[in-house]
């Protein structure tokens, strides 16, 4: 409150510290090991929201529909 920062809470700290991790690479074990959370819940909670990841998701479908279709050699 002292810094003028509205909505702070612990959470969006953990929060911040799981979608930065996911973003820049760690996998979803390492991130569920440091959060104490399971791999599904960061999968549903944190990764999810992660732009770089949903774009890196789309990319890997868009690839497979591509070689499926015989597109790419």
């Amino acid at each position: 409150k002292r810094a003028g920062v509205e909505d702070c809470h612990p959470h969006r700290f953990r929060c911040t510290l799981a979608c930065t991790m996911l973003e820049r690479g760690a996998s979803l074990f390492d991130v569920a090991a440091l959060l104490g959370d399971s791999q599904a819940v960061v999968e549903k909670f944190y990764a999810a929201t992660t732009d770089k990841q949903q774009e890196r998701v789309r990319n890997i479908l868009e690839a497979t529909v591509q070689i499926q279709e015989g597109v790419v050699a």
